[in-house]
């Protein structure tokens, strides 16, 4: 979903990359593109709940840590 106000997710980038999962990799575990995928992390694109509790485990990070307070 676009957000029409968009505010980056630099600790959603931090927590891949500290991961060492390529933003292809992270988009392929939410069955997204790359594309959407990096529009998520520009706070382009909404993380919900339930993609954060995809994310989470594989980045080896809470859900609370990568959610936007505002997520659904």
């Amino acid at each position: 979903m676009p957000v029409m106000n968009p505010v980056p997710r630099p600790e959603l980038r931090a927590a891949r990359l500290a991961a060492g999962i390529t933003a292809r990799a992270a988009g392929d575990l939410i069955g997204r593109t790359e594309s959407t995928y990096a529009k998520i992390e520009r706070g382009e694109v909404r993380l919900t709940r339930a993609l954060a509790e995809i994310l989470a485990p594989a980045y080896g990070v809470t859900v609370e840590s990568i959610l936007p307070p505002d997520a659904p």
